[in-house]
């Protein structure tokens, strides 16, 4: 199944296709566990801050990413595309 997700982050709209087989979401960029992980590592947050970036209202979502308990959504997936060109920025 193909869709399109859509993600409205500070006043900007912003569109992704992603193609969805079973409960997996998968973009241009895969986000593995360690991925995730490795990405709050450089922005230098700690799992509750990196789940206020991501729009969780709980710290054991991005513990349960990092786990590989699931997988990130299209939406979640866009984001850390986003926070990832952030922390390329920062060096």
């Amino acid at each position: 199944m193909y869709g399109i997700s859509t993600i409205i982050l500070r006043d900007t709209i912003y569109f992704h296709k992603t193609f969805t087989w079973g409960y997996r979401t998968f973009s241009g960029m895969k986000w593995t566990p360690e991925n995730i992980k490795a990405l709050r590592k450089r922005l230098g947050l700690t799992q509750k801050e990196f789940a206020e970036e991501l729009g969780y209202a709980r710290r054991e979502s991005v513990a349960e990413l990092e786990k590989g308990a699931y997988g990130p959504s299209g939406p979640t997936q866009r984001l850390l595309d986003m926070l990832e060109k952030q922390a390329d920025a920062k060096g």
